[in-house]
């Protein structure tokens, strides 16, 4: 749902790891200049907010809202009026992907809009898929084979996304 809200607004989204600890999140923070996050209070692996405010303090970062999932804003917002920007191109970026990091730091790899329908188009492509299909993706959503391609060749493709608990 915010990755469709965030590329209709013109907001580029930035996908977390949820096992983030508090330094690779203001990493993160810092490196992509995010202005708003969205995550829950905490679940059964982790406290988030805790995290996020061990990542805080005494950082210069651009963040100005933090909504919680399980808030009454994220409700609001749910439910907000809003005007979606008409002037939106397909060659601005609309994603950042971090990587795994393997050869030291993230890295913020930018996805354009065409970037990532382009991707979907081509998988769904090649793999047949049809409105009738069903495509689970078993990754999770921060990760580019669920943001990007899982996602993105579903939706291209009409078929229905299937993501397993």
């Amino acid at each position: 749902m915010l990755q469709m809200a965030c590329a209709r607004a013109g907001a580029i989204l930035v996908n977390i790891n949820p096992a983030y600890r508090s330094h690779e999140l203001r990493f993160t923070l810092t490196k992509s200049r995010m202005k708003a996050i969205f995550l829950w209070h905490a679940d059964t692996r982790a406290d988030y907010e805790a995290i996020l405010q061990d990542a805080i303090p005494g950082q210069s970062l651009e963040l100005q809202h933090t909504v919680y999932f399980d808030s009454s804003l994220w409700e609001e917002l749910l439910h907000a009026p809003g005007e979606i920007p008409s002037d939106i191109q397909a060659h601005e970026v609309s994603n950042i992907q971090y990587t795994s990091g393997t050869t030291g730091f993230p890295k913020g790899v930018m996805l354009t809009h065409y970037n990532q329908v382009n991707n979907g188009v081509l998988l769904a492509r090649g793999m047949c898929y049809t409105e009738k299909d069903r495509v689970c993706i078993p990754v999770p959503l921060y990760h580019c084979f669920g943001c990007v391609i899982g996602n993105m060749s579903a939706l291209a493709s009409g078929a229905a996304m299937v993501f397993p608990s």
